[in-house]
């Protein structure tokens, strides 16, 4: 029997097993409706399908990134389950917030420590020495800024002889990821339950060991050319989006996507523009026009459509299309590219001086990479 016929014989045999075990036709499930109820095992009770609403779940998935969450609907998750529930739902989500900031801040902590051992303790003691002997110098008479030293020179100089020993090269590691943990940190603390309002980051200590310097500088970008030197200004607005694109701009720089700098430490500006999404606007930072794309090397990679999709569903499974907002400014660029980043801010000035009081250029400190087509992979940052 030749190879094909075996394979045959094999296959059709695993069928009949699989169908027909004791020679009786299995019947086909019926299909799970969406009114079908829910069993929670945990708790042992049963959720009614009502809880969900069929206006957000039917409509497009693409929303402005400011829509507001439907609490209501989540809070019929609890109330269809525990009627008098709904007079602590809030005071519940509060400690349960409070609960998680607490466990982060001490994830964090433990991290730092089995990390880094003696070098993390050393560190801190150092730390230490020099906010108290600043504490010293301000019950001298002299300052409490770490830049200047007014007190007695004995101090002064302890000071700086620590200060020295902290930018020591084997603490570097240890306080890169103390700032970019920081900066989690204050965006998960500054949160609240349903929304970012101070933007967010990766928690890079929660990433796979190989992958937290990914996590935390970015993916390295793979440079193939010299980098462009492009200062050519931003394009003028049009009216009817100049509000929602100084929005854009401002929502950004209150989350700290987007950074003030001095335009001597730019190296080139990449050109920006607004898209319609629904009844919003979604900013694009290009890096064609300015010849970013074409100095750096991306591989192809293959995106799926709706065809595809069905194709890898099984019986009673659905595909779902989500939109998450700023999903992708949670991914730092690589540092290389931050200077090759800057924003001209010029046709927004007089509405942003509260965030540039004296430059006119923003860095960009987060990406996304888009495929555009079959044969390139270009750069696109998404506000």
């Amino acid at each position: 029997m030749n190879y094909f016929g075996q394979v045959q014989r094999k296959s059709f045999f695993l069928m009949k097993v699989f169908f027909e075990p004791s020679g009786i036709c299995v019947p086909t499930p019926s299909p799970v409706l969406d009114s079908t109820p829910v069993f929670l095992h945990s708790i042992r009770k049963t959720l009614p399908s009502a809880w969900s609403s069929s206006a957000p779940v039917a409509s497009k998935a693409a929303k402005a990134d400011d829509a507001v969450v439907s609490e209501a609907m989540w809070n019929n998750r609890i109330t269809m389950i525990w009627p008098h529930a709904h007079l602590l739902i809030g005071a519940l989500r509060v400690l349960v917030l409070r609960r998680q900031r607490r466990l982060m801040y001490v994830e964090f902590q433990t991290y730092l420590k089995n990390r880094y051992g003696k070098l993390h303790t050393e560190y801190f003691s150092l730390i230490e020495k020099v906010y108290g002997l600043l504490f010293c110098n301000h019950i001298m008479g002299g300052s409490t800024l770490d830049s200047t030293y007014s007190g007695t020179h004995k101090v002064s100089h302890e000071i700086k002889r620590i200060r020295k020993n902290l930018r020591a090269s084997k603490f570097y590691q240890l306080i890169c990821d103390i700032e970019s943990g920081i900066r989690g940190l204050h965006s998960f603390c500054e949160s609240s339950f349903f929304g970012w309002e101070k933007g967010s980051t990766l928690f890079f200590w929660r990433w796979h060991p190989g992958l937290q310097r990914i996590a935390r500088d970015g993916f390295p970008s793979q440079i193939s050319a010299e980098l462009p030197n492009s200062f050519r200004k931003a394009r003028l607005p049009k009216s009817s989006v100049y509000k929602k694109i100084l929005a854009k701009l401002i929502k950004s720089l209150s989350r700290g996507y987007l950074v003030p700098e001095n335009f001597s430490k730019i190296n080139n500006l990449i050109d920006y523009f607004a898209v319609p999404k629904a009844e919003d606007i979604r900013m694009v930072q290009n890096g064609s026009s300015c010849g970013l794309n074409k100095a750096i090397w991306a591989s192809n990679f293959w995106l799926p459509n709706a065809s595809s999709m069905t194709r890898v569903l099984g019986y009673n499974y659905k595909a779902v299309d989500l939109d998450l907002g700023e999903m992708f400014l949670n991914f730092p660029l690589d540092k290389k590219l931050v200077s090759y980043s800057g924003m001209d801010s010029s046709p927004y000035k007089n509405d942003l001086l509260e965030f540039l009081p004296s430059a006119q250029i923003f860095k960009f400190l987060c990406c996304k990479w888009k495929k555009l087509d079959g044969t390139s992979s270009q750069p696109r940052v998404v506000l």
